[in-house]
């Protein structure tokens, strides 16, 4: 959806000089509770986010202060309703596992560490939505809707899941909650940088990295990888046994089903939507057993 007012935004830039030697400004993309743009002057480029809720844009404000990533500008009061958040503008692409090293992986962790910084008494940070709470959600609709798709699912993939279910302890943190290969850029000198901090909660850290990884290894697509899988955790180290792993591979696949589900009730998903789904849940027995076989082999 194209930004309606677009050269009101422009306006307000020039009049207020927010930037020195402005050149311009371009709409980029919008978000889930923003309208991004990328704006120019004659030094470096920034991205601007228009944000329409209050709470969220003071939240957001605290945590990219808090990570030193926050560009501060004269007027953030863009129209009554609107604020405007600046960063810097990271000009490069995303993520992809053909750049993975161990070297790549190192800086990534490095990065991701800086989340700590965060302090949690100074920004509203809430608990992340857990496996039990999904489970919960995922069995009451699946005991209300009595569509096909929702009884195979139950099935042949729901009942067996839920036999599986991991629990692991420990105290949570402070995590990304949308650590994708959407929000990971690679800059040109090849460095990577986290984006879009809007997510953040508390949580377990392997929720992120689980999910990223299965990610990278098209485990969210119809056939992942488990050679590629197991590439990647070698090159991350990753600091977590086998059944903290499968824990995070629970949260990935629970939360995606939960999704689809959603999307189904809402009459969004095809036939062949469905199909689809219906293998990409296989694909959790397969790295079920991957982990499992981690574990006994230990």
């Amino acid at each position: 959806m194209k930004f309606e007012r677009f050269n009101e935004l422009e306006n307000f830039i020039k009049n207020n000089k927010l930037f020195e030697g402005f050149v311009s400004v371009s709409e980029i993309y919008t978000g889930g509770s923003s309208y991004n743009f990328c704006v120019t002057t004659q030094t470096n480029k920034y991205l601007l986010k228009v944000m329409k809720s209050p709470e969220k844009f003071l939240r957001l404000k605290k945590i990219l202060g808090a990570l030193n990533i926050l560009h501060k500008v004269a007027d953030e009061n863009f129209t009554a309703e609107e604020k405007i958040l600046v960063m810097p503008f990271i000009d490069g692409h995303k993520i992809s596992r053909k750049i993975i090293s161990e070297e790549f992986a190192y800086l990534l962790k490095e990065q991701y560490r800086q989340l700590r910084n965060l302090e949690a008494s100074k920004i509203k940070i809430s608990a992340s939505h857990t496996l039990e709470n999904v489970a919960r959600e995922i069995d009451e609709i699946l005991q209300r809707e009595k569509g096909v798709i929702f009884r195979i699912i139950d099935k042949l993939f729901w009942r067996k899941m839920k036999k599986c279910q991991v629990q692991i302890s420990g105290e949570k943190v402070i995590i990304h909650g949308d650590f994708t290969e959407n929000n990971i850029l690679i800059d040109r000198q090849k460095k990577p940088h986290i984006i879009d901090f809007e997510q953040v909660q508390y949580g377990y850290a392997v929720e992120d990295w689980m999910y990223l990884l299965l990610q990278m290894s098209g485990f969210r697509k119809l056939i992942g990888s488990l050679s590629l899988l197991q590439n990647l955790l070698d090159k991350f180290s990753l600091p977590y046994n086998p059944d903290e792993l499968l824990y995070g591979t629970q949260n990935f696949y629970w939360r995606l089903l939960l999704r689809r589900l959603h999307n189904n009730m809402h009459k969004r998903a095809s036939v062949r939507k469905n199909i689809c789904l219906l293998i990409i849940l296989y694909g959790y027995f397969r790295v079920q057993k991957f982990l499992l076989q981690k574990s006994n082999s230990r």
